[in-house]
């Protein structure tokens, strides 16, 4: 009857070991690569079906398809936990983690979650174990029966990893009622059992190992689970050799080394392992190709960045030396405006003076000699002094409505004559004269701060006669050759500060 059972399993991995595909795994989309590798998976063909995840994963990360690209990732990792590497499968298991986290696919977290516990658990890493069970509980599947099995099954593997065998055994057992009960599928069944044998062997229950091993063995040849077949034949093979039953250990051994051998085909295991490490060394390749051609750029941009900063910064220093230029320029025009008022000032005295009579020409009897307009020289000396006294009075000139025709009136004369002098003397018009006293007036006002400098310019233009910013800032730069607020600023800035004696 055992030989029987024997041959049957080997005729059964024999047949898996038939060509499934008549085509190359590079054909095909990623979806269709990894359905062929499912397929190929679900009957216990490891290297073909891992030749296919390999397939199906370098397309999937062209396409940047990262559900299929995960997907192929999970199942590698199983591929290699069946195989007996659980280290490998655990950094795939964690790729995928990582790579579903950034994705934000919480149901593949949660897939990869609950085998890195048990790959830590195989490994005997219970903190890792258990701060990824605290990962695996946040997380959701959406299918509740399939959340409910592995939170139980986990708490179990970590139990068994801390020696807590008693408790162990009750979540294998509690896992093994709830697959039962919800119809899941065999394989989450003969999982459970498994674990209770291995919890059995460890506690030295060896007969009752050997009824679970036997349990696993019976259902998972009735599933076609040949993996599992396998894994029950070594547990039994362990557990007649603590009974001191050398002859069903060996026999037992055997048969799981015949599924073995041609159950994983391990040279084209090894085959399929080298396209898969070369496909990662490409990647890792390109990646690192790919951090190179960022850092280059990043240099470039950063020199880029320096040589701009280095061009405003002379170019700083050029606006810099010519705005000191150009104020050293306008304190010249300051000193020259206040010069031009100290004239002016001197002026209206020698004028003062003069139209008191202390400098006239005695009078000659000789008729008078008369221009143009028929104004003799006396004539024109008397008119000019009676313009100049008026142009003095401020208020008088600060009127809006101050016009040619009110200083006519104001000298006993007419706007013909008044306007005439004006011209012949100072070569100018009326307008003009009249905008250079209110400006200068205007200018003194600015720089005395004793007096006016709580004043704004708007309340200094307006007493002058002013009736809009634009038209007095137009005049004022006539005249002085810059604005009124640079103006203002230039000459403070000139003034002495009161621990500096002025001079004069």
């Amino acid at each position: 009857m055992r030989t029987r059972r024997t041959l049957t399993l080997l005729l059964l991995a024999l047949v898996a070991t038939l060509p499934l595909w008549a085509v190359s795994p590079k054909v095909g989309n990623p979806s269709q690569l990894k359905v062929k590798g499912d397929v190929l998976m679900g009957e216990s063909r490891y290297s073909e079906a891992l030749e296919y995840y390999t397939a199906a994963l370098e397309k999937a990360k062209a396409a940047e398809d990262m559900h299929t690209y995960n997907a192929c990732i999970g199942n590698i990792s199983n591929i290699y936990a069946i195989m007996g590497d659980p280290q490998r499968s655990l950094y795939y298991q964690k790729q995928g983690y990582e790579s579903s986290q950034q994705a934000g696919d919480s149901t593949n977290m949660r897939r990869f979650a609950v085998n890195i516990v048990a790959q830590y658990c195989l490994m005997g890493d219970v903190e890792n174990a258990k701060a990824f069970f605290r990962q695996q509980m946040q997380l959701s599947t959406g299918d509740a029966d399939n959340d409910r099995y592995y939170n139980i099954y986990n708490q179990g593997m970590i139990a068994q990893t801390e020696g807590n065998l008693d408790q162990a055994a009750y979540y294998f057992q509690a896992a093994l009622n709830y697959a039962t009960e919800h119809n899941m599928e065999p394989r989450y069944a003969l999982m459970q059992i498994y674990h209770l044998g291995s919890v059995a062997l460890q506690q030295n229950q060896h007969n009752q190992a050997i009824n679970y091993f036997l349990q696993e063995a019976e259902q998972a040849q009735q599933a076609g689970i040949i993996n599992q077949v396998e894994q029950a034949y070594r547990g039994l093979a362990k557990a007649y050799k603590h009974l001191n039953d050398s002859v069903n250990a060996a026999r037992y051994k055997a048969m799981a080394v015949a599924i073995s051998d041609t159950l994983y085909d391990r040279n084209r295991f090894s085959n399929a392992s080298g396209k898969l490490f070369e496909y990662e060394n490409a990647e890792n390749q390109r990646h690192i190709d790919s951090l190179v051609s960022r850092n280059h750029t990043q240099l470039l941009i950063i020199l880029g960045f320096a040589a701009l900063l280095v061009a405003l910064t002379l170019l700083y220093m050029a606006l810099r030396r010519k705005n000191r230029s150009l104020e050293e320029a306008q304190r010249l025009l300051v000193s020259k405006n206040e010069e031009l008022i100290k004239s002016d000032r001197q002026n209206r005295q020698l004028l003062q003076h003069y139209a008191d009579g202390s400098n006239k020409p005695q009078q000659t009897q000789e008729e008078p000699e008369r221009n143009d307009i028929g104004l003799t020289q006396d004539a024109i000396d008397q008119l000019l002094n009676r313009i100049n006294s008026v142009m003095q009075q401020v208020d008088v000139i600060s009127s809006s409505d101050f016009n040619l025709n009110q200083l006519a009136q104001l000298t006993d004369s007419n706007t013909k004559y008044v306007s005439w002098v004006i011209n012949d003397v100072y070569g100018k018009n009326f307008k003009t004269f009249l905008n250079e006293h209110r400006i200068r007036e205007a200018c003194r006002r600015l720089s005395d701060t004793a007096n006016y400098g709580n004043m704004t310019i708007q309340a200094i233009y307006e007493q002058l006669g002013y009736q809009s910013a634009a038209s007095f800032i137009t005049a004022f730069k006539k005249s002085v050759g810059m604005t009124p607020s640079i103006y203002q600023r230039l000459s403070r800035s000139q003034q002495p500060t009161p621990d500096q004696e002025p001079e004069g």
